[in-house]
């Protein structure tokens, strides 16, 4: 089996948002039963990563038995600066904010570069020429930026209640990104 994942983002939080946001939705899937009570450190990504808990399979619109052992956790990752989530897969497309054009490859890898390096990441679109921050433009599939990155792995579909109540304890905005290794 490969690895599926769902990520959910919050890309409006700075970093006290993030950080806060991580040790609620922490309390949260922990205090409802849905993972275990203390994370333990995955040994590919020596990332913490909780563990399925008793109630687990009351956050998916499947049954997660069919994934059997394949359940990898859940991570919840706040960094100090925002980082870019993918999808997994190989490609996506960069389109400006303004004009819908695609970026050109080599301009877009220089903005990620310094946006990477606690720089703006301004793009210039070579179309329209107006400047805009990396995290701004329009990108296809679904990736993004954030501080705050919560990671199902090798799990369904989350229920849609649940994703309404994981927002709520964000408190800001989310964007779900799946995909697959």
């Amino acid at each position: 089996m490969s690895n599926v994942f769902f990520r959910i983002i919050a890309p409006d939080l700075d970093e006290d948002g993030a950080q806060r946001a991580a040790r609620d939705v922490a309390r949260h899937l922990v205090s409802r039963g849905y993972v275990s009570e203390a994370p333990v450190r995955y040994l590919p990504t020596s990332l913490p990563r909780y563990l399925p808990g008793p109630r687990y399979a009351e956050l998916y619109m499947e049954r997660p038995a069919k994934y059997g052992a394949a359940f990898g956790g859940v991570e919840i990752t706040a960094t100090r600066d925002p980082r870019f989530y993918e999808n997994g897969q190989e490609g996506f497309t960069v389109s400006c904010p303004f004009c819908h054009q695609q970026a050109v490859g080599l301009l877009w890898q220089k903005a990620m570069t310094s946006y990477h390096y606690g720089s703006s990441g301004i793009l210039l679109c070579h179309v329209c020429r107006k400047l805009e921050r990396i995290d701004r433009w329009t990108y296809e599939p679904n990736v993004g930026f954030s501080r705050l990155c919560i990671s199902f792995w090798n799990a369904p579909h989350l229920r849609e209640d649940r994703l309404h109540e994981l927002t709520e304890v964000v408190d800001s905005p989310v964007k779900v990104i799946y995909g697959a290794y």
